[in-house]
Parts: structure tokens; C-alpha cells; sequence
């Protein structure tokens, strides 16, 4: 089901549940439903990139990965509910400094929304990402502790 908000935009976001393997990483390689939306609906992708959420919590398992091994795939979002096995400050975050990006609006072709339109659409969008979240550990640091001394030392 399509889910459009009524003023017009949309607003989406990908699970923060990856391993710590994968912290600092953008994971949306097969991922274009976003892009097929925004040209189905003819919207843009406002691309928004917060950095410093990774190291809210050191996650030691793919929590998406886990819970398909254990239950399998399901229909229904909460039956693929993630099962992350993590630390923090016991049940509470790390405390860690989240600053956010906006970026520019991507613009959506405005031709038909074949597999090569969608695939340029998710390839700008990853890239912008990619260099917002590349400009965010530039300021503040890549590492939790590197933030820790920027901040602090």
C-alpha cells in the first residue's frame, strides 16, 4: 500500500538495526521502493542524513538478519520486527552527539519511471547520502571516541 501524506510529501526512513560491522554505512542497495513512489507520485526525495546515530548503541548482530533466521520472512511489519542484541549504558544510549542533514529536494524524472530512471533516482539519492553523512564525520569525527576528543579534549 502506498502511504502518502496528505500535505503532500513523504517521509521514510531505513531501521537503524545493522551490526556495528556495518556502522557508518548506508544500506539501501536493493532498496528503490523511495524512488519509485517519488516518480509514481511525481514528489521529490529530500534526502536527511543524521550523523552520530550509530554510536547511540554498539549493536553486535544484524537485527533485520537475525530475526528473518529465527522466524523466517513474514507479511506484516511487526512479524519482521528486528531482534538486535546490543549494549549501551545497560538499557540506555551512549551518549553521543546526532546532528542532522538536509539536503537538496531530488527531482524525480519526469518521464516514465523505468527500471533505468529508478536505478539514476536511487543512484543521486545514495550519493547525496553518502556525501552528507562523509560531510557530518569530516566536522565531527568517524568514531565515537574521535567525537568524544573533538568534543571534549
Amino acid at each position: 500500500k502506498d502511504r502518502y501524506h496528505k500535505s503532500g510529501s513523504w517521509l521514510g526512513a531505513r531501521e537503524g538495526w545493522k551490526s556495528a560491522r556495518s556502522r557508518h554505512e548506508l544500506r539501501w542497495e536493493g532498496r528503490r521502493g523511495f524512488a519509485r513512489l517519488a516518480c509514481a507520485h511525481g514528489v521529490p526525495i529530500v534526502p536527511v542524513a543524521n550523523v552520530g546515530a550509530d554510536d547511540t548503541y554498539f549493536i553486535f548482530n544484524d537485527g533485520v538478519a537475525t530475526a528473518r533466521r529465527l522466524f523466517g520472512l513474514r507479511e506484516g511489519a511487526w512479524k519482521n520486527f528486528p531482534v538486535p542484541l546490543f549494549t549501551g549504558l545497560g538499557i540506555l544510549p551512549f551518549p553521543a552527539k546526532l546532528t542532522s542533514f538536509i539536503g537538496e529536494p531530488v527531482r524525480p524524472p519526469a518521464t516514465g519511471a523505468d527500471d533505468a530512471a529508478l536505478q539514476r533516482l536511487h543512484a543521486e539519492t545514495m550519493a547525496r547520502l553518502t556525501a552528507m553523512i562523509a560531510h557530518g564525520e569530516a566536522i565531527h569525527g568517524r568514531t565515537f571516541f574521535e567525537r568524544l576528543r573533538r568534543r571534549f579534549f
